[in-house]
């Protein structure tokens, strides 16, 4: 919380277009969002939130909650600055933890789950064929209007790790038949990592909770640069 606390009144003594949350705002437990919500409830700046795995470390009653406890109308949107497009993903949508025992959802993700070998590491997730199909549909609406385009997600999808979205290689296939696309920055590996192919940035920031300082960052566009 204090780390959070600095974060906020560092960014509020700058003019930002908005702040992107990059996900697991909470380790766990429903009642923790009472702490970490009223101090970015502090931001001048709108924050938008990304769904990360930790975020649904809460009981089942509590799962189809979160969005909503975030403040999310839906679970991935876009939003639009001047002649740049920001597409909010969910990488939790196929997944093992996000979604209520029992439910529908639930039991397509263990199916994908397992018709993907079983084997992959439980505390990531995937992106379904609906967001994915939107994802491209972005994309070509970004491509006609010539605006650029930066993608936020919780779980990275290049360089491959053991961090990875489930379909991270399709996801980076998709991004790549697209040249408006600029760079893809997300959370979930504490670690932080950078990748560049085919002239998408990738950038993971560290964790926050996990360093002996803090883990943060400012983002400038430019015509030519970032």
């Amino acid at each position: 919380p204090k780390k959070l606390e600095d974060c906020i009144t560092d960014f509020n003594g700058q003019t930002l277009a908005h702040v992107v949350h990059l996900g697991d705002f909470i380790d766990r437990d429903w009642k923790s969002f009472d702490v970490v919500l009223p101090i970015a409830e502090k931001s001048k700046a709108h924050i938008y939130h990304v769904l990360g795995n930790h975020d649904f470390s809460v009981e089942d009653r509590y799962k189809n909650q979160v969005p909503k406890r975030l403040g999310l109308k839906k679970r991935y949107y876009d939003v639009k600055v001047g002649s740049w497009r920001f597409l909010i993903l969910d990488t939790n949508d196929v997944s093992l933890y996000a979604h209520p025992a029992g439910s529908r959802k639930a039991k397509k993700s263990a199916a994908i789950y397992e018709a993907l070998g079983g084997d992959l590491p439980k505390y990531n997730g995937g992106i379904g064929e609906a967001q994915m199909k939107w994802i491209e549909k972005q994309l070509t609406q970004a491509t006609k209007r010539g605006e650029r385009v930066v993608l936020h997600s919780h779980h990275p999808v290049y360089p491959f790790t053991n961090h990875s979205a489930w379909n991270a290689k399709e996801v980076v296939n998709l991004l790549e038949q697209h040249s408006c696309v600029a760079a893809f920055i997300n959370g979930h590996n504490h670690r932080g990592a950078y990748g560049f192919k085919k002239g998408i940035h990738y950038l993971t920031l560290k964790g926050m909770v996990d360093t002996e300082e803090t883990s943060y960052a400012t983002v400038s566009v430019f015509p030519t640069r970032i």
